[in-house]
């Protein structure tokens, strides 16, 4: 992960486009109750470039912006949801804060 940035009402992450993001990044949409990102045969996250992704799971609402070598995270959810899924992020980059 290259950035976090938190606000009240949403958070933003910003994760270089490599293939050891899809794992995690699919581990982390089914763990807030979203799909997965990756569906095989070339639909892979780190393939898309110029393309957003909207998804709804429960209490989150996330953009999904594929750049040609990011891809942003926009999570607009409740504090506690928020708070949840920067833990999330965080635990699976092995970042600290």
């Amino acid at each position: 992960m290259t950035a976090i940035r938190t606000g009240e009402k949403r958070s933003y992450y910003i994760l270089a486009k490599e293939s050891l993001v899809e794992k995690p990044l699919n581990e982390i949409m089914e763990k807030i109750g979203a799909d997965i990102l990756y569906y095989g045969d070339g639909n892979s996250p780190t393939e898309y470039e110029n393309h957003i992704e909207h998804i709804v799971a429960g209490k989150f609402d996330i953009d999904i912006i594929y750049t040609s070598n990011r891809i942003v995270l926009i999570v607009r959810a409740p504090k506690e949801q928020q708070e949840k899924f920067k833990s999330l992020m965080l635990a699976y980059s092995k970042l600290e804060e």
